[in-house]
């Protein structure tokens, strides 16, 4: 059996009416009801305390992604720069080659000229 126990507080009239009142409607006893209301309490403490214990690992793992992307973005321009000096380097020997190439092409024209319209004696080209 329970025991009754007075309790050392007293109650606005507003507040135990409302209570009361909502005990009817619920169809439930005071205590009943009482408990409940604690146990929502203490329910909304403790899911409150597990929130901010989330948000608080949240908040780490979006530093800890914010740190890699920082990271992932120096070496990416890192790689592009290197990348970039590594292309100038290859444009150069292209360049280079191509200049090659055009040379020989330019002497083989002027050797083909010269083959198709022999040069009278005493003059140049």
């Amino acid at each position: 059996m329970s025991s009754k126990v007075m309790l050392t507080a007293r109650l606005e009239r507003e507040l135990v009416e409302r209570i009361n009142r909502m005990a009817r409607q619920k169809d439930v006893s005071v205590n009943d009801l009482i408990d409940h209301a604690i146990g929502l309490v203490e329910m909304q403490n403790r899911e409150a305390d597990s929130l901010l214990d989330r948000v608080a690992v949240l908040e780490k793992n979006m530093l800890a992604l914010y740190d890699l992307i920082a990271v992932f973005g120096e070496r990416m321009d890192g790689k592009f720069s290197e990348a970039s000096i590594n292309e100038k380097e290859r444009l150069e020997y292209l360049y280079a080659l191509l200049e090659k190439r055009i040379v020989e092409h330019d002497k083989a024209e002027v050797g083909r000229f010269q083959n198709t319209f022999p040069r009278p004696e005493g003059t140049y080209y």
